[in-house]
């Protein structure tokens, strides 16, 4: 066989190899900054507590606040770490002064995930999806799956 077809397959072989490593490592270490990251901005009872002190810093003149839905993000109950919050909010405004109608709402979501200490807020923009797988391959704050808190 040809030394150079050797040497490309090789190398390439190496260079799969480092960039599955560096995507794992990777992978888990922005699990890490994000979830850290929820925590020092607080961690809750239960996501229907964090949802509702969300909208408390996010509306005024709050009438009502009904929680429309509270659980797992997917249908089948997998992944019972990342759980998704709506809300009707009767209020007359917005945070950003976007006034809302007597008698209509807005309906607000948010996801939250399970730690070892309760349940933190994870922004949309942060992946929480990702976030949460990550949680479960790499068994991260309290994720457990010999505890089968966590599926995979």
């Amino acid at each position: 066989m040809n030394r150079k077809i050797v040497g490309w397959a090789a190398l390439t072989a190496l260079f799969i190899i480092g960039a599955v490593w560096l995507a794992t490592d990777g992978w888990r270490d922005y699990a890490i900054r994000q979830i850290e990251s929820a925590m020092r901005a607080g961690i809750y009872a239960s996501p229907e507590e964090g949802m509702r002190e969300l909208i408390a810093d996010s509306y005024t003149g709050i009438e009502r606040i009904e929680i429309d839905y509270a659980g797992t993000n997917s249908f089948d109950g997998r992944s019972p770490q990342i759980w998704f919050v709506t809300a009707r909010v009767y209020a007359a405004a917005r945070g950003d002064g976007k006034a809302i109608r007597e008698g209509e709402f807005d309906l607000p979501g948010s996801y939250f995930l399970h730690v070892n200490d309760g349940w933190v807020l994870m922004p949309e923009g942060a992946f929480p999806e990702l976030v949460g797988r990550a949680m479960e391959r790499f068994e991260l704050y309290g994720c457990d799956k010999e505890k089968h808190n966590c599926n995979s």
